[in-house]
């Protein structure tokens, strides 16, 4: 998905196969105003996961199947969710403070669906949230839920995986919650640790799900003396058994292609891309690097990717076939 002005509804996508480039329309998101700014009040930051768009405009959101007219609408994220400060014991609430999450903390945010709501209607969302670090699940029939366990401190991602909830860290932590609803997710249990040294390492982490098998992969930056810009530098993976919580460092792929971004990271069959490779998204560069040599080999896009702090290219994968956009 290409990047649009903060307050357009228009998106664009690029299909990663033929090029062709095809327009949606956001749908409406009905919301209490927040700020005077109209055009602020129509801002959007857009998440993806399981080839749905999560689109969140201050503390309301949506979940939009791309390029499609299939709209759900979960509740409102409960306001007491964000614990902003206390005084005398009590929790203080500013609402303005949403719209300071959406413009600075948005990359905070995590979200991730258990399964596609298209052919399970059983699915289950999970959202962290930036300050308090709460983990809270909706389902169709149930409200929204704090699981009673925060996320690990400086989390960098979520996924399900085999239908339990995990998380992984910017030091390499990687930990799971269990399965949605049940009663034992209030304590969480590592399955690894990579103890990637740094206060804090540069780059990102991500979970990734191929050939039934957790993956772990770390994006390393370094800074661009040239023109002071932090630039993606390599990528190391590691799988991870999460039964005896061995891992192990590898560059093989097999016939898979890994896709990573903000929020949701998948893998797919090369078919149209490149094996054993990782398409990734940074601020100033769209481009594919080979795991096996270590290089960058192409560059999708080069320049600013994003547009403000709430605009980047976004990978979305289909949700009817093993193909991505």
């Amino acid at each position: 998905m290409l990047p649009e002005p903060p307050s357009s509804k228009k998106r664009r996508f690029r299909g990663l196969n033929d090029q062709i480039i095809l327009e949606a329309n956001l749908p409406d998101i009905a919301i209490a105003p927040i700020v005077s700014s109209d055009q602020q009040r129509n801002w959007r930051h857009l998440f993806s996961s399981r080839g749905w768009l999560i689109c969140m405009t201050h503390i309301g959101y949506n979940i939009a199947l791309v390029l499609s007219k299939v709209v759900i609408n979960p509740p409102p994220l409960p306001i007491t969710v964000a614990r902003l400060e206390h005084d005398g014991g009590k929790t203080v609430v500013d609402p303005s403070f949403f719209f300071h999450i959406f413009l600075y903390q948005t990359n905070s945010f995590k979200f991730a669906l258990s399964d596609n709501p298209l052919t399970n209607s059983d699915y289950t969302l999970a959202a962290v949230m930036p300050h308090s670090r709460d983990v809270v699940l909706w389902s169709r029939d149930k409200e929204w839920t704090a699981i009673g366990c925060k996320i690990i401190r400086w989390s960098s991602n979520i996924a399900f995986y085999k239908g339990d909830l995990y998380a992984v860290g910017i030091w390499g932590k990687v930990v799971t919650f269990g399965k949605p609803w049940e009663s034992h997710l209030s304590t969480r249990k590592v399955v690894a640790n990579l103890k990637i040294r740094g206060i804090p390492p540069l780059g990102s982490m991500y979970l990734v799900e191929l050939d039934n098998i957790l993956f772990v992969i770390r994006r390393r930056i370094l800074l661009d003396k040239r023109d002071g810009k932090y630039k993606t530098w390599n990528f190391v993976v590691w799988e991870v058994n999460v039964e005896s919580t061995e891992t192990k460092q590898t560059k093989n792929l097999r016939d898979k292609a890994v896709f990573l971004g903000h929020n949701s990271s998948f893998s797919i069959k090369a078919k149209g891309c490149k094996p054993n490779c990782i398409y990734y998204t940074d601020k100033t560069n769209v481009g594919v690097f080979d795991l096996r040599s270590g290089h960058n080999i192409e560059d999708l896009y080069v320049g600013n990717s994003s547009l403000g702090s709430c605009r980047s290219h976004l990978w979305v994968e289909s949700s009817l076939d093993n193909s991505g956009y």
